[in-house]
């Protein structure tokens, strides 16, 4: 199947790219579909506004959380100014990090940032931050971006509420098109009120997400593969299309009971300095968009593996279908993300038919 598919997908893609001055192949790529949300262009300043506010019982809660939680927050969330970034190989900062949180009495569900589930009344939501790790990262891309800046409290990073540029876009594709198979959570910017500046940034916000009630991580779940409906794969494959999704294998989720799929934990890579703030740069949309086709791929892979190659198989040819299908998608992908796919899918199909 594959080969048929990469030779069709490598001659079309590159007689369009033929077709125009391959110096100016980033053109291929509309930026206005990565930066902006409803005309307005997505940056630190219109992120306050964009977002969905958050309702006054959600408010009430987490503004007296957080003035209760203020040593809490001093130890976990510190300035970037306290931010080591001669440790951001270090694994010891995350174990830092995580002891720190559990000394303080919280359970973490994340491995590198702060996921602190908390009951809102009788709802569970997510306090969500990024943790010592990958603002390390991120304040060094930071830096190394504009040599001029000095590490310091003035200078700010926005790992953290990446995520809101990508819900925004997200939401605006489910609506266009008119999208129900796939869930993502209300998520909320929540600014700590001793810590209140123009811009959300790092050291004063904190997402609060809902949880989706019923949802696992489907790479856990393999043999509901097959359930995935044909429609639900091509909404799938138009949200990544729209909306780069780092690390898409980790953060699918499915429910299965109602067939749904969910995205969640929607921030941009982390070792990007997050001023670009929606990813501007259109090459690592390119190389994110195929690592979330890739990565869907390799859970029909996995599946075989599994011992459930039927479930996979469904889901292979189910994605096949819409990536293949799809000529705006491909417009969007050169020779070397297109590779990139080919090996994904030779890889699979290896693991399924030979099961």
């Amino acid at each position: 199947m594959h080969k048929v598919f990469y030779t069709v997908l490598i001659i079309f893609s590159f007689a369009k790219i033929n077709a125009m001055d391959w110096q100016n192949k980033e053109s291929m790529l509309d930026p206005s579909i990565y930066q902006q949300y409803c005309g307005k262009e997505l940056n630190p300043e219109s992120i306050l506004e964009l977002a969905d506010p958050m309702p006054k019982n959600i408010q009430s809660f987490f503004d007296e959380w957080t003035n209760d939680n203020k040593n809490f927050l001093d130890k976990t969330l510190p300035p970037n100014s306290k931010i080591d970034i001669s440790k951001k190989n270090d694994s010891r900062y995350t174990t830092l990090f995580q002891s720190d949180i559990r000394n303080f009495g919280y359970l973490n569900e994340s491995e590198l940032n702060a996921a602190l589930p908390i009951m809102i009344s009788t709802e569970k939501f997510y306090f969500k931050y990024a943790g010592l790790l990958r603002r390390a990262w991120n304040l060094e891309a930071t830096l190394k971006r504009d040599t001029s800046l000095k590490q310091s409290d003035e200078v700010l990073t926005f790992q953290t509420v990446t995520q809101i540029p990508v819900i925004l876009r997200l939401k605006e594709c489910i609506q266009k098109e008119k999208i129900t198979g796939i869930k993502i959570p209300k998520t909320y910017l929540g600014i700590i009120r001793d810590r209140l500046a123009p811009v959300a940034h790092d050291y004063n916000t904190i997402l609060v997400q809902e949880e989706m009630v019923g949802f696992k991580p489907l790479y856990l779940q393999t043999k509901e593969l097959e359930t995935i409906s044909q429609k639900t794969v091509d909404d799938l494959i138009k949200l990544i299309e729209v909306g780069p999704i780092f690390d898409i294998t980790v953060n699918l989720l499915f429910n299965p009971k109602t067939k749904e799929l969910g995205l969640c934990d929607l921030e941009l890579d982390w070792k990007q300095p997050a001023q670009d703030f929606f990813n501007k740069n259109q090459e690592a949309i390119k190389q994110t968009v195929a690592d979330s086709i890739s990565g869907l791929l390799n859970l029909a892979k996995e599946a075989g593996e599994d011992a459930q190659p039927k479930s996979g198989r469904s889901f292979l040819e189910k994605l096949y279908g819409s990536v293949y299908y799809n000529p705006s998608l491909l417009k969007k992908l050169d020779h070397t993300q297109l590779e990139k796919i080919g090996n994904a899918y030779d890889q699979a199909e290896a693991s399924l038919f030979c099961n």
